[in-house]
């Protein structure tokens, strides 16, 4: 009896779902694909480029590259900035102040405004060019301090990151005719919501694809086949115990 206690609760620790559900499979709107929502996202911050002018906001490219550093996060605590990126939904006091500042000198958009009070800000950094997310088995609790310096929380089971800058300063903010600072040039036409942003460097070719495991001529998604895996072990435990009890 003591032997199955200890089989079970091994067996419930090995079988827990890994952090990482999936990751770029699901736009982060269910109403729109992932396009879509990239898309929605340089449709703002162009609004944004035009409301202060801003001379250096670049576009927003899905970059599956950067799936491979959530993948790494193992737990809540994991959700931290990089090197090369950055979290969403991380508390930034300095440019949020700075951000706030701006919206009401420039009497912007309530949208941007709502915004600004948050812990969204990744969101207007203008030197990120890629974007991923990946959707979570858990939900993970961000707390922040609003304009009223009361406490609030946000709780999401997405992580969502920016890249490739770690950092995030005003001083990454220039401002003067939009497009003006763009070292590639600015998006032009066909473009239906990113015209005009700065040109940003082409997604890097994928080598690997961690995410992705033939197994008999099929393709297997490595986060849904985590369980998978606990399960066979699992069992091959339980009939290891059986014949050493048996011998």
């Amino acid at each position: 009896m003591e032997k199955l206690l200890v089989i079970f609760i091994f067996a419930s620790s090995v079988m827990a779902e890994p952090f990482i559900k999936s990751c770029g499979n699901f736009s982060l709107r269910t109403s729109s694909s992932r396009d879509e929502d990239v898309d929605t996202r340089n449709n703002i911050r162009k609004g944004l480029m035009k409301a202060v002018n801003i001379s250096n906001m670049f576009e927003l490219k899905y970059n599956p590259n950067l799936e491979d550093e959530l993948r790494k996060m193992k737990s809540c605590d994991d959700i931290n900035h990089g090197p090369n990126f950055r979290v969403d939904l991380k508390p930034d006091e300095k440019v949020k102040t700075f951000l706030q500042k701006l919206a009401k000198a420039m009497k912007l958009n309530i949208l941007y405004v709502g915004m600004f009070h948050t812990s969204a800000i990744e969101y207007f950094h203008p030197g990120q060019s890629f974007i991923a997310w990946c959707d979570l088995n858990v939900k993970c609790k961000e707390e922040y301090v609003d304009d009223k310096n009361e406490k609030q929380s946000i709780e999401t089971d997405k992580i969502l990151i920016y890249g490739p800058m770690g950092t995030y300063s005003e001083s990454d903010f220039k401002f003067g005719e939009p497009g003006s600072d763009c070292p590639n040039g600015v998006v032009t036409p066909p473009c239906e919501w990113s015209c005009e942003l700065c040109e940003g460097p082409e997604v890097p070719v994928k080598t690997t694809t961690p995410s992705k495991e033939m197994s008999a001529g099929n393709s297997i998604d490595a986060d849904s086949a985590a369980p998978f895996a606990s399960v066979v072990l699992i069992y091959s435990i339980i009939l290891l115990v059986n014949i050493v009890n048996v011998y």
